[in-house]
């Protein structure tokens, strides 16, 4: 995964009262974990129900949804499709977040990149020598999101060979759980899935949710820092976990650069941002490692609704770091 967090009040917990369903006359610290997307999730909630059965299967359905690793989603069908097919209106709203957050990135968040990260290596066969220009520029004739639209209750395209995968925006999945904790009256949580979080309220001892982001480095898990999030969600994306070493020893990162088709190549480490979703967070955070260091510092500046955590090295190979807007 490109997701580089830790919950700092320990998910080690979360084997505890999850396979057994119990009910209270009094909110208690409750817990769901598993497996999902391909990743794990880890979802502490002060209830006087047993909410699990509702967290599970609301995984379920995304995974039904827009999985790319099952046949017959509704991603897997547009994706197998000539030009376009009928989605679920989930599938609906979920790309129109992704064309608002493909607009306020300038472009740097786009769930169209697929077809990239394939001629770069990161689905099928890993490759040996960085891609041409040509090739490059062959694929770039079917990515980017202006190149679907929304009719109705389908997602067409323009060209077969344009994909969308949601593995940038998977945030969304946080707020919709969150909104059914938020239905089922729950006043305090920290949801967490993939690596994003989203947190509300306070936990019994008064304190708000604390999480930690890691230190950029492959391998390492120790904390960068620690983070106190009060109604916010955090999300961070990096390029030191994945990627892979050509034969000339160049790098090629999964990150791609849907502006101009390249492997996102810099010495920005990580971007960790807090926004009021779990979605704009997340899409956020991919946006400025494929913008690269200085687009990402600039981009953080003007952005005062949102909260950042650049980490990065120097020409001496040691981490620097600037938060902006009272991260």
């Amino acid at each position: 995964m490109k997701k580089s967090i830790i919950l700092a009040s320990s998910l080690l917990l979360l084997n505890v009262g999850c396979n057994k369903k119990t009910e209270s006359t009094e909110p208690t610290l409750r817990y769901a974990k598993g497996d999902a997307f391909g990743s794990t999730y880890g979802i502490q909630y002060y209830s006087d129900k047993d909410l699990s059965d509702e967290i599970i299967k609301a995984l379920t359905f995304f995974d039904d949804k827009i999985s790319t690793y099952k046949s017959g989603t509704d991603v897997e069908r547009f994706n197998q499709s000539e030009k376009g097919t009928a989605v679920d209106s989930i599938v609906i709203d979920l790309w129109k977040q992704c064309q608002d957050f493909n607009q306020k990135t300038d472009g740097y968040f786009d769930p169209t990149v697929q077809p990239l990260s394939n001629l770069y290596g990161f689905k099928k066969a890993k490759i040996h020598n960085k891609p041409s220009r040509a090739q490059v520029d062959s694929v770039m004739q079917f990515v980017g999101i202006a190149k679907t639209a929304v009719r109705n209750d389908s997602i067409l395209k323009n060209d077969t060979r344009t994909e969308l995968v949601f593995n940038a925006i998977t945030g969304y999945i946080n707020d919709y759980v969150a909104h059914i904790l938020d239905q089922a009256g729950v006043k305090s949580y920290l949801v967490e899935i993939g690596g994003e979080i989203r947190a509300k309220g306070k936990k019994e001892d008064g304190n708000t949710w604390v999480v930690g982001v890691d230190v950029p480095k492959s391998g390492d898990q120790d904390l960068f820092t620690t983070v106190p999030l009060d109604n916010e969600s955090l999300a961070t994306s990096g390029n030191y976990r994945k990627f892979h070493i050509l034969d000339n020893g160049d790098k090629v990162v999964h990150t791609m650069n849907p502006i101009d088709g390249t492997s996102g190549i810099s010495n920005l480490l990580s971007a960790t941002v807090i926004a009021p979703t779990a979605a704009e967070a997340d899409a956020t955070a991919t946006a400025l490692m494929a913008m690269g260091l200085d687009k990402a510092k600039a981009y953080a500046q003007n952005r005062k609704d949102l909260k950042f955590l650049l980490i990065w090295t120097d020409d001496k190979g040691e981490f620097q770091s600037e938060k902006f807007n009272n991260f």
